[in-house]
């Protein structure tokens, strides 16, 4: 292992660090900055089935290699806005629908495209699932080899609805099957409906997930009639908002570069990994510990990039030395000591200071770290970094520490 050391005195009136400030009385006091440079001894990626679950869009089709087999969408049981009836009852969620004062007429499952030019001539259908626990699907863990595929047959092929501001595809429940939803005697119905599709003019569809916020926000339009008496009766409905989705997608077979690289991917499921030892080092008693930078250079040059990548300590000992395809996220995080970080000039930098500090006064000298993409990134780009056989830009870990 090649330690680097490079000395910087300074004269400093007030020093701070990055929690508490420590006021200097002696004015002649003279401190040092000191840095202590450790190179990866080892890096790999690995692939796990994509998470999705954090997407601001649904997919259904194919596109570049990917397939989006199902989007799986969560109906909130609350409506937008309460109904009172005569009976002095409120309709406020699901089960409240069965009132004797209460007929459902229809209900309509909305979803939003985000392409507002979208042709009438695809054909998209609608399931859900009427014989299952409320864990139907996990944002942070459903994925294509474990999805649960315990849904109904077809109920409805849904129509493109198209105006001059957006593009809507719409699908018709009938009562009989609202009726599982509103079942007082299931007070755990999961709410849940699986879209697909059938027959594609293009290859792919976008729509407006649950994550992208209120104004695009898919829904459930419930149209009832409610009995006052023998001489009025009133048309109306609620509507209930989609609170979670998610699309489920096969990834593309990878190229060389995906797995020689440490790269990262959402919908590939690629994430990296890379190991330093620090060895016998401890910071000198006295100094104060300011920053552990782990350091990555990108292989695509392109100071453009602006992307959030996430980094944490592994609690595992076990990790992979070539690249390994797991079924489902083998790893344990330190996830309360985790770091992000924005490529800027083509650099990644993660300040590690508060996993690191702990890990070495439990005296540990070798140390994991996994990278992986933020939810919010371009989940089909894949961002590519050094490994450690590069030659200048491999990665590295600086530590800064201050010297009295």
């Amino acid at each position: 292992m090649n330690f680097k050391f490079s000395y910087l005195a300074l004269s400093l009136f007030l020093i701070s660090c990055e929690e508490t400030a420590h006021n200097i009385q002696d004015e002649n006091l003279s401190l040092s900055i000191d840095t202590v440079s450790f190179e990866i001894i080892q890096g790999t990626t690995y692939q796990v089935p994509p998470i999705m679950g954090g997407s601001k869009f649904l997919y259904l089709g194919q596109n570049d290699g990917y397939l989006f087999d199902y989007n799986y969408i969560r109906v909130s049981k609350f409506s937008n806005s309460q109904y009172y009836i005569s009976s002095d009852n409120i309709i406020s969620q699901f089960h409240d629908y069965n009132d004797s004062t209460i007929t459902i007429d229809s209900v309509r499952l909305s979803l939003n495209f985000v392409d507002d030019s979208i042709s009438a001539n695809s054909l998209f259908y609608l399931r859900y699932f009427p014989n299952v626990s409320d864990s139907v699907f996990s944002r942070n863990n459903t994925n294509y080899l474990n999805l649960n595929t315990n849904y109904s047959d077809i109920i409805d092929y849904g129509k493109i609805e198209i105006d001059t501001t957006s593009s809507k595809l719409i699908f018709s429940i009938d009562p009989s099957h609202f009726s599982s939803f509103i079942d007082t005697s299931n007070l755990n119905f999961n709410n849940v409906f699986a879209v697909g599709i059938k027959n594609a003019e293009f290859d792919y569809y976008k729509f407006y997930s649950a994550n992208n916020g209120q104004s695009t926000v898919s829904k459930l339009s419930v149209y009832f009639k409610h009995t006052v008496n023998d001489t009025l009766i009133i048309d109306t409905l609620n509507t209930h908002n989609i609170i979670d989705d998610l699309t489920i997608l096969t990834p593309p077979d990878l190229v060389e570069l995906d797995t020689t690289s440490l790269s990262v991917s959402l919908a590939k499921g690629l994430k990296s990994l890379i190991t330093v030892d620090t060895k016998l080092w401890n910071i000198p008693d006295g100094s104060v510990f300011r920053k552990a930078e782990l350091i990555f250079n990108t292989v695509n040059q392109d100071s453009s990039d602006s992307d959030i990548i996430n980094s944490y300590l592994l609690t595992d000992l076990q990790y992979p030395n070539v690249f390994t395809r797991f079924d489902e996220e083998d790893f344990t995080y330190d996830i309360t000591n985790g770091s992000s970080a924005v490529i800027n000039n083509n650099a990644l930098k993660f300040n590690h200071r508060s996993a690191l500090e702990k890990a070495l006064s439990n005296k540990k000298s070798l140390h994991t770290f996994n990278i992986q993409p933020n939810v919010d990134v371009d989940p089909f780009k894949t961002i590519r970094f050094h490994n450690v056989e590069s030659s200048q830009f491999y990665p590295k870990l600086r530590i800064t520490y201050v010297l009295p």
